[in-house]
């Protein structure tokens, strides 16, 4: 199976691209292309990242509409005291206002759009790899792998509880009490075939393009639409092999402010995890991340 993988980024997450990129032209094995979308205004910050197998798209190329960027700070503040930052936002065609982490969802719902490849694996900025990677880590016996945890969420129940209604309305099914399955992680894969069928099913329950569906949406989860649909629609082989394990050691588990919890992390590197997630919205200096990932590999007995 021809994997691509797939970077959604924009500016503030320049520094942590740097060095996932980094991190894959170290440990990847494969010849795998690594795809970066980014907003037209941010093209020529990402330029540099470019290379053998590495491309830098927009998300003016990659999102089948047209949408204008508010002009917003990207923080409020008084320096030294507190600071708040301003999520982006964007008007669309039918004059709706919509948030910049529900455009970068539309933009992953157009992968077909990015590449050609069978399969898309999505690796967010703020991840890091640590050990050689392939296409083995993906697919297995010619299935791609897909993440599923069964009766694990037990916190923010009503999100994931509305995250699911609007999955069951946008593909057309009843909808069916919240099981507390969780679809959400780093590094999710979707195979290309699906997700057209997903998108096709769209279409075909609203009457309308898929996009316009989703930026007509308050909030909504690609990772629970693309879940529900191969788990309750349709019910069978879906060309994914399903496991609850995520090839990446995530810190939103661990209580990192703490001694005990930091220690935890950077300790909690399995034999099966070959990348390392400290989400963006930590907003930890670039060298306390570098410094979290080096102790999280030399823990795990890894070569500098």
């Amino acid at each position: 199976m021809r994997l691509a993988l797939i970077t959604p980024s924009f500016s503030r997450d320049h520094p942590l691209c740097v060095d996932l990129c980094r991190s894959i032209d170290t440990y990847l094995a494969d010849d795998i292309e690594h795809v970066l979308i980014v907003p037209e205004a941010d093209k020529a910050l990402f330029a540099p990242l470019a290379g053998p197998r590495r491309r830098i798209m927009t998300d003016e190329e990659v999102l089948p509409t047209t949408l204008w960027k508010l002009p917003l700070p990207t923080r409020i503040g008084i320096p030294g005291v507190w600071h708040k930052r301003i999520r982006t936002l964007y008007l669309t065609p039918k004059l709706r206002v919509t948030r910049g982490w529900l455009v970068q969802q539309v933009v992953k719902m157009s992968a077909h759009r990015v590449s050609d490849a069978e399969g898309f694996v999505f690796v967010d900025s703020d991840i890091a790899f640590v050990r050689p990677f392939g296409t083995d880590t993906f697919v297995r016996d010619g299935k791609l792998r897909f993440l599923y945890e069964p009766d694990c969420i037990y916190q923010w129940v009503d999100q994931y509880t509305r995250w699911q209604d609007v999955a069951c309305d946008l593909l057309g099914i009843d909808r069916f009490p919240f099981a507390n399955d969780n679809y959400i992680g780093a590094g999710i894969c979707w195979r290309r075939d699906r997700l057209a069928e997903v998108r096709d099913r769209i279409e075909a329950t609203a009457g309308r393009p898929y996009h316009e569906v989703l930026l007509g949406q308050t909030s909504f989860a690609e990772y629970v639409i693309y879940g529900t649909y191969c788990r309750h629609v349709i019910k069978g082989d879906t060309g994914h092999y399903e496991t609850p394990r995520s090839f990446c050691l995530g810190d939103w588990v661990f209580d990192t402010s703490d001694p005990s919890g930091y220690s935890a992390f950077v300790n909690g590197l399995a034999d099966d995890h070959v990348a390392v997630l400290i989400q963006s919205t930590n907003e930890w200096p670039t060298e306390r991340r570098r410094a979290a990932i080096d102790a999280i590999r030399q823990n795990a007995g890894l070569a500098a």
